[in-house]
């Protein structure tokens, strides 16, 4: 089902540890930062 907000819960039972970086909320958006420790290594 998609959320019909931008006000959703994350369901971390599908979210493997240490992938959601980040959960930001603006007042214009949101913006959810997925990433590996390898790819924040690289950056």
């Amino acid at each position: 089902m998609d959320p019909s907000s931008l006000n959703f819960e994350i369901d971390h039972t599908w979210v493997a540890d240490r992938f959601l970086r980040a959960d930001i909320f603006m007042s214009e958006g949101r913006h959810i930062l997925f990433a590996t420790d390898t790819i924040l290594n690289l950056l």
